[in-house]
């Protein structure tokens, strides 16, 4: 299918570029995940399978988000299991609280910095990096093993984020990836940027 054909040649150019590791973010079609996670364990990468999760506590197909990550947790191909967008940390720490015993795999997540609100023509997502920062610590002492930021979230806020965690004593054990692939430097050759496509053909020769 085209699914399968995009999947397979993404990944191909993630592997061949050197990438240490696969993220598949905001699925909520637990087919879709499962052939994606088998495309990228071909290439022998470690994979985290992150849901998209409403605080209805379901995925956006209707899912309820406990039989996702069951689904997730016997998945063989994928080797941690995240949360990421919709939602902001006070809804995304409701659902984790609910799900994160499920599995005896890592889980990561990465909320949104609260939800947008319309602020003269602007959509502005409202959480500060202090909140963001004193949920992170939340959800570390919950178990989360790797947090990050999705929407709205800005390097103040992973700056604010990662001085909290760090100070946290055991935070140290967090998910390990160990490096799978040898360190051998890989040979790029540069395409001239005339020959990239028909567009900058003509961009480069006037």
């Amino acid at each position: 299918s085209e699914f399968n054909f995009k999947n397979e040649i993404q990944i191909k150019a993630l592997f061949d570029g050197g990438v240490d590791g696969i993220i598949f973010e905001t699925f909520h079609n637990m087919d879709e995940i499962d052939i994606a996670s088998q495309f990228a364990k071909k290439y022998n990468l470690p994979v985290i399978a992150s849901l998209a999760c409403k605080k209805e506590k379901e995925t956006l197909s209707g899912l309820d988000i406990k039989e996702a990550v069951n689904i997730l947790d016997k998945n063989n191909n994928i080797d941690a299991i995240g949360m990421n967008c919709i939602i902001g940390p006070h809804a995304m720490l409701s659902v984790v609280e609910d799900v994160i015993n499920l599995t005896s795999k890592p889980f990561i997540v990465e909320p949104n910095a609260g939800f947008p609100q319309d602020v003269d023509w602007r959509m502005i997502y409202m959480s500060t990096p202090e909140y963001f920062a004193t949920y992170a610590q939340n959800f570390i002492r919950l178990g989360v093993r790797g947090i990050g930021g999705c929407c709205g979230t800005t390097p103040k806020h992973i700056s604010e984020m990662s001085k909290v965690v760090k100070a946290l004593t055991g935070v140290k054990e967090h998910l390990k990836i160990d490096k799978i692939k040898d360190s051998a430097p890989i040979e790029v050759k540069v395409t001239p940027k005339e020959e990239k496509s028909n567009f900058a053909k003509k961009i480069f020769s006037g």
